[in-house]
């Protein structure tokens, strides 16, 4: 730290202030102090480049390691002017910018890059405002872009107004950054082990709009077409691997729209599609199919219950069991608010299958539910040599 200070008449200056922090060099800095003797006012200046201080090899390192990072290299100009009137704490003003020419990245954690270009712009007047100006580069090799408002940043009243573009991120790349997140924050690790214990993986694309108010978090909004590619994700406590996913969105204001999801669920080949409507009073349309599925490989084995096992003869099976004989929910139970205001439509096709030792053909299953009520659902299969067809309306509200 190197500076000219000079003190008079109840008042401090301080100019040709350079300073170090940690690895990084700071822009001069010039500041004003007046009325040091009462309520002092303040305003600060800094002008100049931004960049990693020269220092030798090592010794940059170990100060890059102790935060999580192997390399870095930073090339940047900062203008900011600052103003603080201890009479008026709360109204301290601020005005500036950042210029990232290059910012590079690597994590101690083998496989974590960024490299970014791009303006930040600060501004404080009765909140504090952060725009950002074609922020763009690469994360861990995918190309991304950035562009939008923050508006009352640690206000009740935070808004976040963005265009964000991504192609191609690799999830399971993610690691090597929750890992250096993991470091400095505790809440980071159940994350991390996720990522791990999960399996995830796949390419994920996007192009987006995105809109949040703190204050109102139900006008949330995304707008834009979001694919995932090579999706795999491995849920243990189920024994399900999901693998080779395909998925293809398209967010608008009111409307999901799931275009395409094709998957292997335990190596059972699935095509979803779909779409998502007025999220506060969700309308669901959901269409299933599959040329073919064992669900022995998919549902957990059946468990009995009651104390008769099947007996088997010659031509039959039969099975006793115990049948609940009153209603087991607890008494203050009551169907969640948001499927109260839900509507759904479900269609399931499947040519063929197997499921505990019997093939079955041509089942087509459909459901209709509307605010508390299934007022229709049926099944038809072929099954034994036989034709099965059922159905079933219910109640749930209470």
């Amino acid at each position: 730290l190197n500076a000219v200070l000079q003190l008079a008449d109840d008042e401090l200056l301080i100019s040709q202030l350079q300073a170090t922090l940690g690895a990084v060099r700071l822009p001069s800095a010039s500041v004003s102090v007046r009325r040091l003797s009462a309520k002092p006012t303040v305003e600060a200046e800094l002008q100049g480049d931004l960049n990693l201080a020269r220092m030798p090899a090592q010794r940059r390192r170990k100060l890059l390691a102790a935060v999580g990072l192997e390399q870095a290299r930073l090339r940047s100009t900062v203008a900011l002017r600052a103003w603080y009137d201890h009479a008026q704490p709360k109204q301290w003003r601020a005005s500036g910018r950042l210029d990232i020419r290059d910012l590079n990245l690597a994590t101690l954690s083998p496989g974590g890059n960024l490299q970014v270009q791009g303006q930040l712009r600060l501004q404080r007047q009765q909140q504090l405002d952060l725009q950002i100006s074609d922020l763009r580069g690469r994360f861990n090799g995918a190309p991304f872009n950035i562009s939008g408002q923050l508006r009352g940043l640690g206000e009740a009243d935070f808004l976040a107004n963005l265009k964000l573009g991504l192609s191609r991120l690799d999830l399971e790349r993610l690691a090597p950054w929750l890992d250096l997140a993991a470091s400095h924050s505790d809440s980071i690790g159940p994350w991390r082990e996720i990522l791990e214990s999960h399996r995830l993986a796949g390419r994920l694309s996007a192009d987006l709009d995105l809109f949040f108010l703190q204050s109102n978090p139900a006008r949330t909004r995304a707008i834009g077409p979001v694919t995932l590619r090579q999706g795999r994700i491995y849920l243990p406590e189920q024994s399900l691997l999901i693998d080779r996913v395909r998925a293809s969105l398209a967010l608008d204001r009111n409307r999901y729209q799931l275009k395409e999801l094709a998957l292997r669920a335990n190596d059972q080949p699935l095509k979803l599609s779909g779409s998502l409507q007025n999220p506060a009073r969700p309308v669901i349309e959901l269409s299933v199919y599959s040329p073919r599925l064992e669900l022995d490989q998919l549902l957990p084995p059946a468990q009995p219950t009651g104390p008769a096992a099947p007996k088997k003869t010659k031509n039959s099976v039969t099975a006793e069991a115990e049948l609940p004989t009153q209603d087991t929910k607890p008494a203050d139970w009551q169907l969640p608010e948001l499927a109260r205001r839900s509507r759904a439509a479900i269609d399931l096709k499947i040519d063929s299958g197997h499921f505990r030792g019997e093939t079955f053909r041509g089942l087509a299953l459909t459901g209709r539910y509307r605010h508390g009520e299934l007022e229709r659902a049926t099944l038809d299969t072929r099954v034994a040599g036989g034709k099965i067809r059922a159905h079933a309306s219910a109640n749930v509200l209470h």
